[in-house]
């Protein structure tokens, strides 16, 4: 049966989740100079893949 089994190991991932989240440490000053460093930018990946996309690059190609 996998019901039990399943639910042994999605215990277990919960319990070693919780750990690490109680183990945290959140550094504000260290979380705003790294938002500050993209100078208001959200989402960086679409900044990434733009060259790409200027240059009407397959990416599968390369494969």
């Amino acid at each position: 049966m996998i019901g039990p089994d399943a639910t042994l190991t999605f215990d277990f991932a919960l319990s070693r989740l919780a750990d690490v989240i109680e183990k945290l440490l959140v550094y504000p000053e260290n979380m705003e100079k790294n938002l500050n460093k993209l100078r208001g930018r959200r989402f960086p990946r679409r900044r990434l893949l733009q060259p790409a996309a200027q240059n009407d690059m397959n990416c599968l190609a390369d494969y």
